[in-house]
């Protein structure tokens, strides 16, 4: 399934470049688009990008997003917008526009639970954190036990809260 980068507006009228399955010719756009799966978006100084046309981002955005085609929705934002995309972010914690900053990555799973890709934004990463995110292997728990024998097994951590 070949992706094709659409400018789409969401319900709360924000915009984001999505990363969605190209339209067969002839074919109309759907009035709205839904994805019930995890998304991967990328929040970067788009509104105020000072010449910096971010190519190099989309375009590593892209090569990943074609692999995971159909299981994960990736999509770029401003990061004025974060605070939407989770209340627990705030645009302010971000710092100011730098000429070759990489973008902040954030995944969201079925649950709406969000999680941080805390490595280098490369390729390789970008891949370990979608298969992680898909796997449900992120923020990954231990419950210790007396002995090192008795610890559990890694789950994920909100689950193993929730079960406590």
């Amino acid at each position: 399934m070949a992706l094709v980068r659409t400018l789409s507006i969401d319900n709360n009228f924000i915009p984001w470049l999505l990363w969605r399955p190209a339209r067969k010719a002839g074919e109309s756009p759907p009035d709205n688009f839904t994805f019930d799966g995890p998304q991967v978006v990328a929040f970067h100084f788009v509104a105020n990008w000072h010449g910096d046309n971010l190519n190099k981002w989309k375009t590593l955005i892209d090569k990943v997003a074609q692999q995971f085609a159909g299981r994960v929705l990736f999509g770029l934002r401003d990061i004025s917008s974060i605070a939407q995309f989770n209340s627990n972010l705030n645009p302010e914690d971000f710092g100011s526009y730098r000429k070759g900053l990489p973008p902040r990555i954030y995944g969201k799973d079925c649950e709406g639970r969000v999680y941080e890709m805390h490595k280098l934004f490369s390729a390789k990463y970008l891949i370990e954190f979608c298969d992680q995110l898909l796997k449900e292997q992120l923020f990954q728990a231990v419950v210790v036990g007396p002995t090192a024998a008795q610890d559990s097994a890694p789950r994920n951590y909100f689950e193993l809260r929730e079960q406590c």
